[in-house]
């Protein structure tokens, strides 16, 4: 069965929608806020495609700016094939006809997604036509240096953590021995550990941050209402504002949690 799209959309409920493969790395938020402005103001975006079972394929932008805009629903195209790679493969031609198109990070995330799914590497070329073929064998390249050094990390991690033999954790994640070795000796895991730490460390003085500037703001805002110069009204305005932006923030770190989810458990081919 090759790709069928149906001809009239229909109305979905966002909650019900299940996204569990990716073409892009990660959403652009400006660009969702771009289109979650326009939903605000009365402007129906062209419809979302999924799979019959509610499955998302192409859309998620579209889905985040209806969000934004605090709409439950979204128009959709159902779209049948006879497996996920077929899907993963549609999207991605979505993207590349569309106003956003994929940069290379996304194409190599791509060519990931349809890896972990089971297709041989042989195929991707002619998989992926809309690319040329030299173009696909270099982000295959790429790719699987990076899905081998992954493989190396987490063998050597479960050496350090789960207690594994190094011929054992060669075995268990597929990967030479004697690279293994070499990683361990350069000591990755002190390293990786200092990464976690680092990126904690980060994240918490950016929250920190955060948090001080928006307490300088409601700081303000409450001085000036017992001076009279903003109305309840208004102050309430502003708090639902907050709550708002706060759930946007929930929402990102809720799909960046999918998206790892689906990495950690690739769909293979029926």
């Amino acid at each position: 069965m090759s790709i069928q799209i149906s001809d009239r959309s229909v109305t979905r409920t966002i909650k019900d929608l299940v996204e569990d493969f990716y073409v892009r790395q990660e959403l652009n938020h400006d660009w969702a806020l771009q289109l979650g402005l326009l939903v605000d103001s009365g402007v129906e975006l062209e419809p979302i495609y999924i799979t019959r079972d509610g499955k998302v394929i192409d859309g998620r932008h579209r889905i985040e700016a209806h969000e934004l805009a605090k709409k439950t629903e979204i128009r959709c195209k159902i779209v049948e094939a006879d497996d996920d790679v077929e899907f993963v493969v549609f999207a991605l031609k979505c993207n590349l006809g569309g106003s956003l198109p994929p940069n290379k990070g996304d194409i190599e995330h791509t060519i990931q997604e349809l890896l972990n799914r089971g297709v041989p590497k042989k195929q991707l070329a002619e998989i992926l036509a809309p690319l040329p073929t030299r173009m696909v064998r270099a982000y295959l390249n790429d790719v699987e240096s990076r899905m081998q050094r992954t493989k190396l990390q987490k063998a050597a991690l479960a050496i350090s953590n789960g207690g594994l033999s190094v011929p054992k954790a060669a075995v268990q994640y597929d990967v030479p021995e004697d690279q293994l070795k070499a990683l361990l000796n350069n000591r990755v895991n002190a390293r990786t550990k200092r990464g976690v730490e680092e990126a904690q460390r980060q994240l918490s003085v950016a929250y920190r941050s955060l948090g001080n500037r928006n307490s300088a703001v409601v700081r303000r805002l409450m001085e000036a209402y017992q001076d009279g110069d903003v109305s309840h009204k208004q102050v309430m305005k502003i708090f639902t504002h907050l709550d708002h932006l706060v759930k946007v923030s929930s929402r990102k770190v809720a799909e960046w949690r999918k998206r790892f989810d689906a990495m950690e458990a690739p769909k293979k081919i029926a």
